[in-house]
């Protein structure tokens, strides 16, 4: 193939119904040592519910909105989601704990249905759906899980 600086378009559309979103990374690691950790661009995340499916954002614009709790500032005003809590904490490095489990907008988040693609360089690589945060260093995929935030898994 003589187009290999080109990028392959890589589709992703699976469901992990008792995986919440803010458990699950998409990463991508190729043999050029070239890493992806986390992706969020062209990438959709519908929180879904114990039946399957997808719960519905709290639009703020109809008045309704969820707070921010500890992170809220002006660029996090409203957390309509309980991924939108989560990075609105990961912006201000706050610690976000039993949240996940507690606050309003996570509460009923049971599922996540992953949908979109990711970018990869033509060269052998794979691309890795991860139970939390993930980092890749020295060519290697890591995975960082801390002591008492285990995810169960079904």
């Amino acid at each position: 193939d003589t187009r290999l600086k080109q990028k392959l378009n890589i589709n992703i559309n699976v469901t992990f119904p008792q995986i919440r979103c803010i458990d699950i990374a998409v990463d991508a690691v190729d043999g050029t040592g070239d890493g992806q950790v986390d992706v969020h661009y062209g990438m959709d995340r519908y929180q879904l519910n114990n039946a399957g499916r997808p719960l519905p954002e709290i639009d703020p614009a109809t008045g309704n909105c969820y707070p921010c709790i500890e992170a809220e500032d002006e660029e996090h005003e409203c957390c309509g989601t309980c991924e939108k809590l989560k990075n609105a904490y990961d912006a201000k490095q706050l610690e976000f704990g039993d949240l996940g489990r507690t606050a309003p907008q996570c509460v009923n988040a049971v599922g996540c249905r992953l949908s979109g693609s990711i970018k990869v360089s033509k060269v052998s690589g794979n691309v890795h759906l991860t139970v939390r945060r993930s980092a890749v260093k020295d060519w290697k995929h890591l995975l960082e899980l801390h002591p008492g935030q285990e995810v169960a898994l079904n």
